[in-house]
Parts: C-alpha cells; structure tokens; sequence
C-alpha cells in the first residue's frame, strides 16, 4: 500500500478543519511594527488566518501552501471578508519562492532552514520578517510536532544571520526582537522579528 503523500495528507487535516484557526499572536503583538501598505508574503500558512490578518491591515498579501483544500479555505474566507488575498499552491521544500522583494515574509509553525535562507534574500529594504517556530524545549510538555519540525533552542537567531554587536547591526538583518517563551497557545516557540 502507497503512503499518502505529504499534500494529501494536510489536505484531509484541512477537509476536518472547522475553522481558520488563530492568527500567530507574534503578528498581533508586533501589530505597530508592520506596514501598512505593501507587499506581504505568507509561507506554508495553511488555510490563511495569519494572510487575512495581514490583508486586512492593508498589506497586498500572497499565501503560500502545499495543500489546495488549505487555499481554497483561505480564499472563501477572503471573498466572505471582502479582502483581496492572492493563493499559490508551493511545496517550499522543491519549488522557489515568488520573486519578491517582498515589505513583509510572515513564517510561522513551519520549519524548512532553506526555505528561511531564501526568505531573506526576498525582502526588500527596509522590509520585515516575523518567524514564529516551536523549539525542542515543546517536546517536554508536548509529543507533537516532532524533533524534526522543532528548532534547538537559539537557533532560530542564528538563521537569519542577524545580530547587534554594540547595537551595532551585523549580518544584514536588525533583531527587533527575538525570543523563546512558553505561549498563551500552549507551545514552547522562538519568536523573531527582523528589519533588512
């Protein structure tokens, strides 16, 4: 017997799905450091709660995901909203990233290290990238996600290249704020915000 691949299988978590879910409390948190106008990018953001957060902040935003039955959720949700939200169906793990450069590339509960790289090399100037990712430290209080789609503790810092040295910008990327805590979600996450 075939295993399901990885889109069919997200695609049947999504069919169970009755809801959205909750927009990533870093990009409520961090609400008066995002543009409000602009281009916005949203990777693997499943049926769009954090993509239609940002729309409806004003940013032009593109939603990206493996699984169609996520995206078609997404765009229902934007037509009942009345916001303009742009889907594209990407395996991160194979296929690029749209061309950008982007104001704002938004990645949460999704961990591909390449996918982060190249995530960088698309923001514009100026731009924002907020990460939200659960570390290993979740697996103490928690069996899922596995190890595998967890981040060690510090590392999410060390990936994006950029830290103040003297307040001191060093490797492209301005830290305006990074840090790991147990969330009101119930997950152990490293949250980052970074200005290009």
């Amino acid at each position: 017997m075939t295993e399901p691949s990885e889109q069919s299988r997200w695609d049947a978590r999504y069919e169970k799905a009755e809801s959205l879910g909750n927009v990533n409390a870093l990009l409520i948190e961090s609400l008066e450091l995002l543009p409000s106008s602009g281009l916005a990018l949203d990777i693997a953001g499943g049926s769009g709660a954090d993509a239609l957060f940002l729309a409806g902040h004003g940013l032009e935003t593109t939603l990206l995901d493996l699984s169609p039955r996520a995206l078609a959720m997404a765009q229902a949700a934007s037509v009942k909203a009345g916001l303009a939200l742009r889907t594209m169906a990407v395996n991160t793990e194979v296929d690029p990233l749209p061309d950008g450069p982007w104001d704002l590339i938004h990645i949460g509960h999704y961990l591909h290290r390449p996918t982060i790289a190249a995530a960088i090399s698309q923001l514009r100037q100026g731009g924002l990238l907020v990460i939200a990712i659960a570390t290993m430290v979740n697996l103490e209080r928690r069996a899922r996600p596995s190890a595998r789609f967890l981040l060690k503790p510090g590392e999410l810092r060390g990936l994006v290249g950029g830290r103040q040295v003297n307040g001191l910008e060093v490797g492209g990327l301005e830290i305006l704020r990074s840090d790991e805590d147990w969330r009101a979600n119930g997950i152990h996450e490293a949250w980052l915000v970074a200005r290009r």
